[in-house]
């Protein structure tokens, strides 16, 4: 009596198909070679983190001053509403025009400043992961902005509450005058 096959088992291929030629060396070779070596003691201290993330948020210059002195930006010194989030863009021009649309105030661009901030690989990583209160639905406290129903990548993040400039670990900054261009 011949064995029957379970309806459960899986179909084996035939013998033939089962064997594999040993995977060839050639690749792992070329994908080496693509590599570059790494630096003398592990670290290159003249090139950028790759891990990082550089965010751009245009502020009045007094705000700025003042954000400098107390070492935080205020949600409420970035936008007018009472929404406890700070928009920050991936390109500083893109940065400028979100400020001219909030405030409206294209004759004061003299009194302009622009914040640079680079969020550093651990920074991402905790503010990223950080969550907020109820009153923010647990959003992280960084966040990437995705709009519903549109393909294109706007470059807006949000910071959820007040952004501290007391903490190098997690990010760096620097702030400079905007042009007189608009």
């Amino acid at each position: 009596m011949a064995a029957m096959a379970s309806p459960f088992a899986p179909a084996l291929p035939p013998p033939s198909a089962q064997q594999q030629p040993p995977p060839s060396l050639e690749l792992a070779t070329t994908v080496t070679q693509l590599l570059p070596p790494p630096p003398l003691g592990g670290f290159d201290a003249s090139a950028a983190d790759p891990g990082t993330l550089t965010l751009y948020l245009v502020l009045h210059h007094d705000d700025a001053v003042t954000s400098q002195q107390v070492g935080f930006v205020s949600y409420r010194h970035v936008t007018p509403w009472k929404t406890g989030v700070i928009g920050l863009r991936q390109d500083p021009q893109e940065a400028r025009q979100r400020y001219f649309q909030v405030f409206n105030e294209k004759n004061q661009q003299a009194n302009l400043v622009l914040f640079k901030l680079v969020f550093s690989s651990a920074g991402i990583a905790r503010l990223t992961t950080e969550k907020t209160n109820a009153e923010h639905d647990f959003l992280p406290k960084l966040h990437k902005v995705k709009y519903a129903r549109q393909d294109k990548d706007w470059g807006v993040w949000h910071f959820v509450g007040d952004l501290s400039l007391t903490s190098p670990e997690t990010m760096t900054w620097s702030w400079s005058r905007m042009e007189e261009t608009p």
